[in-house]
């Protein structure tokens, strides 16, 4: 959906600028991006480096975890014939950096694209790769981050990135092989700056995408809930990797209900908004629901986990957006949405409401904590959603309703 600018997105935050070394840039913070109070210190430390005159060559730039880009965009913005891919697994990021291009007139020159990793790059190399490493990354996954990047350079490229000072020794350790040239290190009490070029191949390194080499799976398990059974393989960093959220039993439980009317089997979509590790998904497969699922969320790494739990029984289609639209839910036969947990009511329900006008005579599952779904439906029917209960679930301070919208 185009829209008039940020001050119609209900998800805009702020327009936040920018200065470092001379070059100003307007960032646009999206709701629940990172650091959307203000650059963050590790990224700042980063810039103050990529300002060196070591770097001014590069003319292609690599985004690795671009968030709203402060640092993929004040790079393009400091050299006019400079061209920048941002890559991020959130669809919100990738979003906030396109609007951040846009306000900076750098449209021509920003790509932003919806990668794990380096798995969707492509094949053109880069002169610079720059990263902001997240603080919670796996061992496995910071190798392929902080090794992955030799294939994606050009013959004379350098990598230029930043951890917090806890990973710092790991970082340290992956770097001290003949294949790669450590060219600085710039530690402070909290974060660590480490830039480096290839002299060969790392022997950790891989071609192979990170996902499919398992690099983000914790651990496989079984789970239940209204009498359903199933398994899912889960990955590290999204939710319910071992027992599940009280409101994803208490959706569950509301399935049971809304498809006790209507057959499992037909070719009208069920759309799961928030595919988490796919356990609702997973759960209308083990109700005998035979229809195609359409999941919609803004982690890519979520998406891809559900997948691969829902296998190649077929019928499964991903949707990575920032937020659902009305053409992600339309045609549905049953719209599943997960309301999110960090994210202010008022916003949640603006997104949704603009979402929910597609759904038309589908049915409806909300599920989420209690307070935040009674305050959720109250919202919706204000922003003219006629919304009609037919039936309430909790668990826990958690919650599911099931309802439809009525003809307006």
């Amino acid at each position: 959906m185009r829209r008039a600018g940020p001050a119609a997105d209900p998800l805009h935050r702020r327009s936040l600028p920018f200065r470092q070394h001379g070059v100003g840039v307007q960032l646009e913070v999206l709701e629940g991006v990172f650091a959307g109070a203000g650059v963050d210190a590790g990224t700042r430390q980063l810039l103050r480096r990529l300002g060196a005159d070591s770097h001014a060559g590069a003319r292609t730039v690599l985004d690795l975890g671009c968030g709203y880009g402060p640092l993929g965009l004040w790079l393009a913005a400091a050299r006019p014939d400079r061209t920048l891919v941002a890559v991020d697994r959130d669809a919100r990021a990738l979003e906030a950096t396109v609007l951040g291009a846009a306000a900076n007139g750098l449209g021509d020159r920003v790509t932003a694209v919806g990668s794990l990793g380096y798995d969707s790059v492509g094949p053109d190399p880069f002169d610079l790769v720059v990263s902001n490493i997240p603080a919670k990354v796996g061992p496995a996954a910071l190798a392929h981050l902080v090794l992955d990047a030799c294939w994606h350079l050009t013959e004379q490229g350098s990598v230029a990135i930043v951890v917090v000072d806890r990973l710092a020794g790991a970082v340290r350790a992956l770097l001290d092989e003949p294949a790669v040239v450590v060219e600085a290190v710039h530690p402070t009490a909290s974060y660590t700056v480490f830039e480096y070029r290839f002299a060969g191949r790392p022997l950790a390194a891989s071609a192979e995408p990170s996902f499919d080499r398992g690099l983000y799976q914790r651990a496989t398990a079984r789970f239940g809930a209204a009498g359903l059974a199933w398994s899912a393989a889960a990955s590290f960093s999204i939710p319910e990797f071992d027992s599940l959220a009280h409101g994803t039993i208490a959706a569950v439980e509301a399935l049971q209900e809304a498809l006790a009317g209507p057959s499992g089997r037909g070719p009208e979509p069920v759309v799961v908004v928030g595919a988490g590790q796919g356990h609702v998904a997973l759960a209308l497969r083990a109700a005998g629901v035979d229809r195609p699922i359409r999941l919609v969320d803004r982690d890519l790494l979520a998406l891809r986990t559900a997948a691969a739990n829902l296998g190649e029984a077929g019928g499964v289609e991903l949707r990575h957006v920032a937020r659902p639209g009305a053409g992600d839910v339309g045609g549905a036969c049953l719209a599943v949405v997960e309301l999110p947990e960090r994210e202010p009511v008022a916003i949640t329900a603006a997104v949704l409401g603009e979402a929910l006008a597609g759904l038309g005579a589908g049915g409806l599952v909300l599920h989420g904590r209690a307070a935040d779904l009674a305050r959720v439906v109250e919202l919706l029917r204000r922003h003219g959603i006629r919304l009609e209960v037919a039936g309430r679930h909790k668990v826990r301070g958690h919650g599911a309703i099931r309802a439809r919208i009525r003809d307006r």
